[in-house]
């Protein structure tokens, strides 16, 4: 069986979560005798270099991804590899759909999956929590009265607005491919809330995986708390870590907070970092996280909403504690609260300050607590979520 993965940028592993997760998938299902294709928009020429797991190829037309030629070059792909199964890793681009659902009227056996890397209720999330942020907009009276009209403009008839197009996206989505994958069963309550016309038998749902390591974790732990991911506002709400942090550095004079990533608002927060008199935050852009992993005792998410949150599972595997707002449904097959991690109400900073707190105050714990959270994450380890898509690909394939 042969299957080609499409994404937007080239597989590579290091520059994020639905890169990474193609990448492994991608080789173990080539380890276990599947004939992978990797098929990408653009290549970002990233600076960390990768070893390529299989063929990758790229669309002739880097901007315009439903462009004749980007047609003509996929279908002719498609034919030259013998490809059985397209995996649509950016289902929620239209230009993908309608690539996927040209081939599929040209080779109807072929089958087209799309998983659905993000919370479906995202936008709503994103208009709904990005409201009277002193960091972002200031605390002047005339920013505040703008907010406020916004704020109600969001509620009274954005958030409506905005719950039609996700409507007409998920039907979008839907016509466009033989399955749906969500990233957790827990998805599609999201879904059946919004959008009651969803078909069922399309869905299904695979964690995304991790390489989980069984080995004993050597590092010797730091005190030290980690965050990974963009450094922004919109859906990852830097600044909440930011104030949480602000809340506790004095008291703890010997743990330090280390920031992996980057974004169009580092600079800011890094100015912000220094009005407030913090010492003790490092920011070091785009890094390998592993090291970290292995080194960190606690991370924190302060999302308003995720698809799945890679980095929670990844930093489990190396013992390291998660703490993160409950905002996505998929945090529920993440932490189990008060085992594994902590979840904490949305979004009630100093509630979060504290669970922080109660980790670096009670070392017994804390280390219970790293325990539980690498055995839990082996459950998503590749070989299992491997299995998983493996299922998918024979119940699609016998249906013929």
């Amino acid at each position: 069986m042969n299957i080609c993965f499409i994404t937007y940028r080239e597989n590579n592993p290091y520059i994020g979560g639905i890169e990474k997760t193609t990448y492994i998938l991608g080789r173990e299902l080539k380890k276990r005798g599947y004939g992978i294709l990797f098929l990408s928009q653009i290549n970002s020429h990233s600076y960390k270099k990768y070893e390529p797991v299989c063929k990758e190829l790229f669309f002739p037309d880097c901007n315009i991804i439903d462009s004749e030629i980007n047609y003509s070059f996929f279908k002719e792909t498609i034919e030259h590899n013998s490809i059985d199964i397209i995996i649509n890793q950016y289902s929620t681009t239209k230009g993908f759909n309608t690539l996927c659902q040209l081939v599929k009227q040209q080779k109807a056996n072929i089958k087209i999956i799309s998983p659905l890397h993000l919370d479906p209720t995202y936008k709503i999330k994103e208009i709904s929590e990005n409201f009277f942020i002193k960091e972002k907009n200031g605390i002047s009276l005339r920013n505040w009265f703008k907010e406020l009209f916004l704020y109600t403009y969001s509620k009274v008839i954005g958030s409506r607005e905005t719950l039609q197009i996700v409507r007409g996206e998920l039907a979008y989505i839907e016509n466009c491919c033989d399955r749906v994958v969500l990233l957790s069963h827990h998805t599609i309550n999201d879904i059946e809330k919004i959008y009651a016309d969803y078909k069922p038998y399309k869905y299904c749902a695979i964690g995304n995986p991790i390489e989980y390591t069984h080995a004993e974790n050597k590092v010797a732990k730091k005190k030290q708390i980690l965050y990974v991911g963009r450094i922004e506002f919109g859906l990852k709400r830097f600044d909440r870590a930011l104030n949480i942090w602000s809340k506790i550095e004095k008291k703890f004079p010997e743990w330090q907070f280390v920031v992996l990533g980057d974004g169009g608002y580092r600079q800011l927060f890094e100015q912000i970092a220094i009005k407030r008199g913090l010492k003790r935050i490092k920011f070091e852009g785009f890094q390998d996280p592993i090291p970290y992993y292995k080194e960190s005792e606690i991370i924190c998410l302060t999302s308003s909403s995720e698809g799945f949150a890679n980095v929670l599972v990844e930093a489990q595997n190396y013992g390291c504690a998660p703490i993160a707002f409950d905002s996505y449904s998929a945090l529920k097959d993440i932490i189990s609260d008060g085992y594994n991690g902590y979840v904490i109400q949305p979004f009630k900073n100093t509630v979060f300050a504290n669970k922080v707190q109660e980790l670096i105050n009670d070392p017994t714990t804390r280390r219970e607590m790293q325990d539980n959270a690498k055995r839990y994450s082996e459950k998503f380890d590749i070989k299992l979520v491997a299995n998983q898509w493996e299922k998918l690909f024979k119940e699609l394939t016998e249906k013929e």
